[in-house]
């Protein structure tokens, strides 16, 4: 199976693309094309607001190497209004990755929570309550990963509808959580340890601090040398 990927490399060969304004110079560059592009709205993802994406992936011809732009805008249900936004820029994604608005999940309204997960894919993007507030949160896949899964980036809701990209879920956690305990307040993700087992790592939202922490991580399965 081939797949195309967008390289961290590219973005320090090419800082243009994180720059709105620089995108017509990347499109006079002969060797840059513009490969994949999709601009959609998905109004089923959350009661408090709806998301619309545009994603570009831009292929240098030369060097074989992708540069992606994904761009996020947050808006008002009923005011289309843009409440808020925010990009990933030159990650690994594989190709087709951001071209569907059904490739996006939500556990607020339960749109599309009865797929099968496979290799820890949760959808491109996911609405969820992460930090156990009564807000809608955003989770993103900024990498497509390897054998465990993609890595998500998380931006967790401020009172005043901004969102602010949570550190430690997305530099720690990285994966999207397989069990969300609300009660405990626990995020526990599964991921592959080796060929015959998988790493269950358990995270912890103190009620006093508001603080992540890490709070246990056990092997499950057969461990053969």
């Amino acid at each position: 199976m081939l797949f195309g990927g967008c390289s961290t490399q590219q973005e320090q060969n090419n800082k243009r693309v994180i720059d709105d304004t620089l995108n017509s110079g990347i499109e006079q560059n002969t060797k840059f094309i513009l490969t994949e592009t999709n601009n959609c709205e998905q109004t089923r993802l959350s009661y408090q607001f709806d998301i619309l994406i545009d994603f570009k992936r831009y292929t240098d011809t030369k060097e074989k190497l992708d540069s992606c732009l994904l761009k996020i805008f947050i808006k008002d249900k009923v005011k289309k209004s843009t409440i808020d936004s925010f990009s990933i820029v030159s990650t690994f994604y594989v190709s087709g990755m951001f071209m569907s608005c059904d490739s996006m999940t939500s556990f607020t309204t339960n749109f599309n929570t009865d797929r099968k997960i496979v290799d820890n894919y949760f959808g491109d993007l996911v609405v969820v309550d992460i930090n156990f507030d009564g807000k809608d949160d955003i989770a993103v896949i900024n990498d497509s990963g390897g054998t465990g899964g993609p890595f998500y980036s998380y931006y967790t809701q401020t009172k005043d509808k901004k969102f602010i990209k949570d550190q430690y879920l997305t530099d720690s956690v990285t994966y999207f959580p397989d069990k969300i305990d609300k009660t405990k307040k626990r995020l526990t993700t599964l991921v592959v340890a080796n060929a015959y087992s998988v790493g269950e790592h358990t995270y912890h939202l103190d009620r006093n601090s508001y603080k992540w922490r890490a709070i246990r991580h056990k092997i499950i399965g057969e461990q053969k040398e």
